[in-house]
């Protein structure tokens, strides 16, 4: 894996979690509809590296 890539891959790791704790915060709020947008946004960083590291890097 080159630099640019795992610097990428870092970024969006650090995006999912940041994402995890504003939906936390609009949680403890009420503000479920901002909760759910947060926790999806959490899972699509976090799908994107998941699927560079199985499927991307395998060709």
């Amino acid at each position: 894996m080159d630099k640019r890539q795992k610097d990428l891959s870092n970024y969006r790791i650090t995006e999912a979690n940041d994402s995890l704790k504003v939906d936390d915060h609009c949680l403890k709020e009420g503000l479920y509809r901002d909760s759910i947008n947060r926790s999806y946004y959490a899972a699509f960083y976090t799908i994107k590296v998941v699927t560079y590291y199985c499927v991307v890097k395998k060709y």
